[in-house]
């Protein structure tokens, strides 16, 4: 009776309920989620909006709230002579924003929910329309395993690149899904306009996808990657330079490319990432890999780039979290035909578990800066705060 009671006032108790206090509204969304309502889900997007409302501008959060308040008082023709490039939503975004007295916490206070709500999308299509029936319990473990590997903090950190994965892999999901060309092409053009990068995850992922090697073709393509890898630079990073295309700061000796900037401990926590996505998923290709499941070549062709960009640190970084978010949704499709055991779903789980830790410990500065004492706070309270200019770029000084 209580629960038929609570489920009818969903949506009136967690909506009255954030507005006296996010983290008041926690516990009956975290509930919410048990009974297996499915708007739950989409408030505990909007709470992690919240979350990331409150996150200090720091990496490369701090390099977009920077130009937001450098974008102030310019006009639209200097936005389009100096800073427009393919990848233009943010930046226009951004100056939008800084020209119309809309506070810079608000972009994220909207990508961060939009970005869940996409991956619930994906997530629980797969979950409602797999032939297994998924219990409550069973859900909620995957979504755990889910958002647990899934990098939060770069998501907030990083602004446009995680963003932008969200809507190139809901076009793989309508490709690999329905067959929909036209809603792919769509989400692939907005990913593209979001992060330029996308372009490479979207034309290798298609070639794996439509070509369908078989395991053996697989293996000799990633032994290729790591043979080759060094060919590949060269020959990549100096097609990039010579015709002064972005990205070649991520290639060879490039800014970003060699991670040189990191400490050692950073370091040390991105190969225990590593570990713990990469090992479970050779075990599953090598033990499980179905040449009708079209998922495993979108798995494979993110492996092969790991591969291909081995010493690349940005760039193998920012494939393996990708990667680490399409493997939950690789193993729900897999687990469509026969169950998974009880104890390789332990190790993935603490796998998520440890990568979860491993964002929260890299990230320990940001959270540590961030306002998060104040989701305790009425709503409105909240959405008034905003950090204050001189100290954003105090706490970013070198």
């Amino acid at each position: 009776m209580v629960d038929r009671t609570f489920i009818k006032n969903f949506n009136s108790t967690i909506i009255g309920m954030m507005l006296l206090s996010p983290l008041l509204s926690m516990p009956f969304i975290l509930y919410g989620m048990s009974l297996g309502i499915r708007k739950a889900y989409t408030y505990f997007a909007i709470f992690l909006g919240i979350v990331a409302y409150l996150t200090a501008p720091r990496a490369d959060l701090f390099h977009h709230a920077r130009q937001y308040y450098y974008y102030i008082g310019k006009s639209w023709d200097y936005l389009w002579d100096r800073t427009i490039s393919a990848d233009f939503v943010i930046p226009v975004t951004e100056w939008y924003m800084a020209n119309h007295n809309i506070p810079f916490e608000f972009l994220r206070l909207v990508m961060i929910p939009v970005s869940f709500i996409i991956l619930n999308k994906i997530f629980f299509t797969l979950v409602d329309e797999s032939e297994k029936e998924y219990s409550n319990r069973e859900i909620n473990f995957w979504y755990s395993a889910f958002f647990l590997s899934y990098p939060f903090y770069f998501l907030i950190a990083g602004t446009r690149y995680c963003f932008a994965a969200c809507f190139m892999l809901y076009g793989m999901f309508q490709l690999i899904k329905y067959g929909n060309y036209v809603r792919a092409l769509l989400f692939f053009c907005i990913a593209v306009c979001i992060h330029f990068s996308m372009m490479l995850f979207i034309a290798v992922g298609i070639i794996f996808i439509y070509a369908q090697f078989n395991k053996y073709w697989v293996g000799l393509f990633c032994i290729m990657a790591v043979v080759l890898r060094q060919q590949y630079v060269s020959v990549f990073g100096a097609f990039l330079m010579e015709n002064e295309l972005r990205g070649v700061g991520y290639i060879g000796e490039g800014i970003w490319a060699s991670g040189a900037k990191l400490s050692m401990k950073a370091v040390v926590y991105y190969l225990g990432q590593s570990l713990c996505t990469l090992l479970p998923l050779v075990y599953v290709l090598i033990k499980r890999f179905d040449g009708y499941n079209k998922w495993n070549y979108l798995i494979v062709s993110l492996f092969f780039l790991i591969l291909l960009n081995l010493g690349q640190f940005s760039l193998y970084v920012r494939t393996l979290l990708i990667l680490s978010t399409v493997f939950i949704f690789y193993l729900i499709t897999i687990e469509e035909k026969k169950a998974l055991s009880i104890s390789f779903k332990r190790i993935v789980m603490a796998g998520a578990v440890i990568i979860f830790a491993f964002n929260i410990y890299t990230n320990r500065v940001m959270i540590s800066l961030s306002k998060y004492d104040e989701i305790c706070y009425p709503l409105p309270f909240i959405l008034i705060h905003h950090f204050d200019e001189y100290w954003i770029f105090q706490i970013n000084k070198k």
